[in-house]
């Protein structure tokens, strides 16, 4: 008996992670806030989708949010570039433009003491006045474990590393790749610090107020997973001047005919959907007054809803239930 219990409950658990392992990595509507060594939040986010080299992929925007203390001293902190990614069921890969092609960012069917290699990519030269040049053996990591964790009530495969310490050599020295700094998840990415590669040592750039090395992961969102290490996702409590750190009220919960919105800013112009569990994305009829907004969601099924609210090249997410 305990060795049938034993294996009934292997394979619940097998088909359990089937069904929750990573099929899309940022797809529509998922966004995530990083903390931003002591500036603000960095906030990266689903921006449409596009097709390259007959691959249909997804682009992600990267922003900065800097808090009105800072901005208030004239710092500045830069956006980083909208990045092009897809995934198989087992590795994301990234756009490269510095190599012209796809190069792996995120590889999981990986094993306790292997060794991962990465290309470089083109984050590094964004903004660094020294050339950085480097191919398919830049970025090299050790994987210490693999477990499946609870993530918002999903079980994601993670991976668990430190670095293999790096050569001096232009190629690799400079540049740590988001696979080195500990672990990272299906489908929410690199936990302690940003989507993409970063600056780390003898950049030109290191002295510049505008290159502050992104911090770890506060919350991720997407239409099936609603994720969040810190209470206070967006930084709003500490004055990030955008709609995305808005302090947005929704109600109510669920809702069966009227969802109302009320924000700390203004409203106007922003565009608004309703996203299903699926990814399938609708346009709201909405009506508008000041700060608040009125949606009919009478029509719409029972079921939980990301709702999306783009206005210019902002996006926020708040996840919402329709009941009846």
């Amino acid at each position: 008996m305990n060795a049938f219990l034993r294996t009934l409950f292997i394979l619940l658990l097998t088909l359990h992670y089937s069904t929750q392992a990573q099929t899309v990595f940022a797809p529509p509507a998922s966004e995530w806030y990083n903390d931003m060594d002591g500036y603000g939040v960095f906030h990266s986010y689903y921006a449409g989708d596009t097709t390259i080299e007959g691959i249909s992929c997804r682009k992600v925007a990267q922003k900065a949010l800097m808090t009105e203390h800072w901005q208030s001293l004239g710092f500045q902190v830069y956006d980083h570039l909208t990045e092009v990614v897809y995934n198989t069921a087992d590795t994301v890969f990234v756009y490269n433009t510095l190599l012209h092609r796809f190069t792996p960012l995120y590889i999981f069917n990986v094993s306790a003491g292997d060794t991962v290699t990465l290309a470089i990519t083109q984050l590094e030269t964004a903004y660094y006045s020294t050339a950085v040049t480097g191919g398919d053996s830049t970025y090299s990591y050790i994987v210490d474990s693999v477990a499946l964790v609870n993530y918002g009530g999903n079980m994601l495969k993670t991976v668990y590393t430190h670095p293999v310490t790096p050569a001096m050599s232009s190629d690799n020295y400079l540049l740590i790749h988001p696979g080195t700094t500990g672990v990272y998840a299906e489908q929410i990415g690199n936990l302690d610090g940003g989507l993409m590669p970063v600056c780390r040592f003898n950049c030109v750039a290191t002295a510049d107020d505008r290159v502050k090395e992104i911090g770890a992961v506060r919350c991720y969102t997407d239409p099936a997973i609603s994720w969040h290490r810190q209470s206070v996702c967006d930084l709003s409590a500490v004055g990030v001047n955008s709609l995305a750190a808005t302090t947005l009220q929704v109600f109510p919960d669920p809702a069966s005919d009227v969802l109302h919105i009320t924000g700390g800013t203004s409203l106007a112009d922003a565009a608004v959907y309703l996203v299903d569990m699926r990814g399938v994305k609708y346009l709201v009829q909405k009506q508008l007054a000041n700060n608040e907004i009125d949606i009919n969601v009478s029509t719409f099924a029972e079921g939980v809803y990301l709702l999306h609210i783009v206005q210019g090249d902002e996006m926020v997410n708040r996840r919402v239930v329709v009941g009846r």
